[in-house]
């Protein structure tokens, strides 16, 4: 079973009403050591009538963010759902073989992972100037987002930094036929 960690900011435990008493302090948890599986998640904006919310997941890793958009009515179950679905597809194009996100078991985080949080800072405001400011779809936000040159990541930008770490350190065994794709600029 693939066990993910996923900080959860203030954002998104309000929006939900998650109570405190499921999520870990990061300083009482032993973070994983498998670079795919420690995500940031936070509340992107939400549109005037609030009907439908914008979240963006970031791995630690590798930067590489999903913006997942959320009807008002969906719970933070289906928010989680939707972002394994966003993981599975990623690394699935890429040509491996992840476990059926059924198999993977989630434990929520708070904490301050600065440089993280740095990171993600820069890449919402550019996704909100995509999204919001050029009236970009959320494909188009996944492009320029994942193109971005991070200081956190020597210059390097987030779908680059994922095709070298899967490279290097496949999370997955390859699927049968397949050689490894990086498909990961959008």
């Amino acid at each position: 079973m693939e066990h993910f960690q996923i900080y959860l900011t203030r954002r998104v435990q309000d929006h939900f009403g998650i109570p405190s008493g499921i999520i870990s302090p990061d300083t009482q948890s032993s973070l994983s050591g498998n670079w795919h599986t420690l995500w940031r998640m936070d509340h992107l904006t939400c549109n005037q009538s609030e009907t439908q919310h914008l979240f963006l997941a970031t791995n630690a890793a590798s930067l590489y963010s999903f913006i997942i958009p959320l009807m008002a009515e969906e719970n933070f179950e289906r928010l989680i759902g939707l972002f394994y679905q966003h993981w599975f597809d990623a690394v699935v194009s890429a040509g491996l073989q992840p476990p059926i996100p059924a198999e993977f078991r989630t434990e929520y985080l708070r904490g301050r992972p600065n440089a993280l949080i740095g990171s993600m800072n820069q890449i919402v405001d550019h996704a909100l100037m995509k999204l919001l400011d050029q009236n970009r779809s959320v494909k188009e936000s996944h492009i320029h987002i994942r193109s971005l040159p991070l200081s956190m990541l020597g210059w390097q930008c987030p779908s680059e930094r994922l095709a070298q770490l899967i490279e290097s350190d496949p999370p997955y065994p390859s699927l049968p036929g397949s050689a490894l794709e990086f498909p990961f600029s959008n």
